[in-house]
This record gives C-alpha cells, structure tokens and sequence, in this order.
C-alpha cells in the first residue's frame, strides 16, 4: 500500500479507492489462474470465459504502479534523498517478500527450471521471451515484477533529468514505443510470448499511468468519465473477438487498449466521478485484498493447484464458483499470515526513507 503525501486536498495521501482497485486488479488474476473446473454447460462456459478474462488484472497492476510511483517522483524530484529514498523504499516494499518466496520455491518445494538466475535478478520476463514458452506456473508468476523493477530503473532517471512540464509528451511517448514494438514483433512472426512479457512490450501500460499522474489535475472529471465509456466498449469489443493473449489483434491492439481503459477507471476513481466505480472499489473486501494485494500476487499459483490436486472437485458452475472462493479465500488467508508475521517488519523500515513534508512539491490543481 503506498502512501503519497499529496497536498492537493481533492487528492488525499491515501485513497481507499486505489485500494480497492488493487484489489479487483488482484482477484481477477486469481481468478484467471483457478480456471481449472471443467466445462460442459453454456453457464459453465460462460463463467469459465468471464474468469478467462481475468489476466487483464495485470494491466491493471501495470497502469496503476506506474501512477502511484510516478506521482511519488514528481513529488520528491527536487529533495536530496532523491534516488536514495526511492529505491529503499522499493526494496523494503518488494525484496522481503520476494525473496522469500523465491527461497521457498528453489529450497522448500523445488522448481525444476532453467537459467534460475533469472528469477533472483528480475529477468525472468526476458528469460520466458527469449524460450518463448513459459517454466514454471509457481515461479514464472514473477515476469510482470521483472517488467515494473526494469521500468523503475529506468523512470526515476527520466523524472530527475526532464522538466515537469515534459513529462506527460514523454509519457506518450513511452505508451507509443510500447505499441509500435509489440506490433513490430507481430509482422515479424516472433513468439506471441514476446509481446507479452518484454518491457519494451508493456511500456505502455506503465507509461499510460505515468501520463495520468502527471495530468490528473489539469483534466476534468467528466474526461475521464467520457474516456473510461469510450474505451469499456472498445475492449469488449476486442475481448468479444477474441479473449486470447495470442489473438493478433490482443497482441498489437488489445493490450493498448486494456491500459487506456485502466487509465479512465484509475481517474474516475480519483475524481469519484462514476457512482458505480465508487460503489464498487468502496467495497471492505476488494479494499483488505488490496493492502494484501503482493502476497496473493505471489502465492497464489501455488495455493491453487495445492487445492486442486488434494481435493475432488468435479465439474459444473456451482463447483466452478466454489473453487473460486475457496482459491480467493485461501490465498488472501495465507497473505495476511505473511504480511503480518514477516512483511510488515521490512515495511516499518520505510519510515528511515521518507523526505521531509518541506521538501515535498505540491500537487497544482
């Protein structure tokens, strides 16, 4: 959970909301993975299709990570602890628990894959790129933290050395690299693994979130009201044509089109603009998988095959909606386990790196 220290009273320190879009964001990509119950009903395969869908979740993630750390680096561009502050904070916020995990998965049940470097240095995504398949369905979960910890090698030196004013072009810029790469790749016939997992692949989607911190405040609500319309109908359109990540058009357009439909329900959710978003982000649970958003990501895989190779589940829609809950609830358990006897003690650590509230830019409206 990150907290910002906004001065801009429209837009508080810390939003509930975000909370709660992490936490859809998160449930989705659970979802994704717990699609395991056989289908045979046009129920079943409806609902089976719906959870199918769920891998979007990761935009999602993509554009609001690339909003949150942006806003915190326009913030503190001018304190001395610059680069220092951010890059503990970001250690102390996912290195703990991590590695943790990694140590479980190579040490406590052993995952037999190739080039394991990869994994402990935040290259796993260029790994799966270069084999064009994924290893691993516990260890290879790990691709989308590679492709945010590369991006934030990169941002904070772009943030330091442009001028503020700059950076929204730069921005579209990035989202326009991201785009133009993954359709480069299609024409040239390389894995559809590729325009999946690369950076240079999904720049966009971080790029969108950082053109949103930077115009957040200078855009009106009924924009993003009007955007976030716009483009639910374009990516149903596309989900309607095809769900599949390998689809040509989901590899070139689809991807694109999932980040600007992020951007809008990450800037109606800010602005409070749509009563149903706020309804929907406001409720308690989404808001609870939120904070504990980074231990379901990561054990998530795993506690779902566990269930489901130690139990009987069948088939048929009730069983697919039980075996749902049942990973949701398991996993979100676990996390909070986690979070609260080992993560949080690395995160009381974040307090050593803050700047001071002087140093702080404000947020113009």
């Amino acid at each position: 959970m990150v907290k910002l220290k906004f001065m801009n009273q429209s837009h508080p320190a810390h939003d509930p909301l975000l909370d709660g879009v992490r936490g859809g964001a998160v449930l989705a990509v659970v979802l994704f993975h717990s699609s395991l119950i056989p289908v045979q009903k046009l129920a079943d395969k409806i609902l089976h299709g719906a959870a199918l869908s769920g891998w979007a979740g990761v935009d999602l993630f993509f554009v609001l990570s690339g909003f949150l750390i942006t806003r915190i680096l326009i913030q503190t561009k001018d304190s001395p602890g610059f680069f220092l502050n951010f890059y503990m904070r970001r250690i102390l916020r996912i290195f703990p628990l991590y590695y943790l995990f990694l140590f479980l998965a190579f040490y406590v049940f052993p995952q037999v894959v190739s080039f394991g470097f990869t994994y402990w240095t935040f290259l796993s995504n260029i790994l799966i790129g270069r084999l064009g398949h994924f290893q691993s369905p516990v260890l290879d979960i790990t691709w989308s933290l590679a492709v945010e910890e590369q991006f934030y090698l990169l941002w904070p030196l772009v943030v330091w050395i442009f001028k503020k004013e700059n950076l929204p072009k730069i921005a579209v810029a990035f989202f326009l690299v991201g785009f133009a790469s993954r359709v480069g790749l299609f024409w040239l016939g390389a894995s559809p693994i590729k325009n999946y997992v690369l950076l240079l692949c999904r720049v966009d989607s971080l790029a969108a979130g950082a053109w949103l911190a930077c115009r957040l405040d200078a855009l009106r609500p009924e924009f993003f009201k009007k955007m976030f319309y716009l483009m639910l109908g374009v990516v149903g359109c596309v989900f309607a044509w095809d769900v599949g990540l390998d689809s040509p058009l989901m590899r070139t357009l689809g991807f694109s089109a999932n980040a600007l439909l992020a951007t809008a329900l990450i800037g109606c959710s800010c602005k409070k603009e749509i009563s149903v978003l706020n309804s929907v982000f406001g409720n308690r649970f989404l808001q609870v998988c939120g904070k504990y958003s980074f231990g379901m990501y990561l054990f998530h895989v795993p506690v779902i095959h566990w269930l489901f190779s130690q139990l009987r589940w069948g088939s048929g829609f009730f069983t697919q909606v039980l075996f749902h809950v049942a990973s949701v609830l398991t996993t979100l358990l676990i996390a909070i386990i986690v979070y609260h006897g080992y993560e949080k003690h690395f995160l009381k650590l974040k307090k050593h790196f803050e700047n001071s509230p002087e140093l702080v830019t404000p947020v113009p409206t």
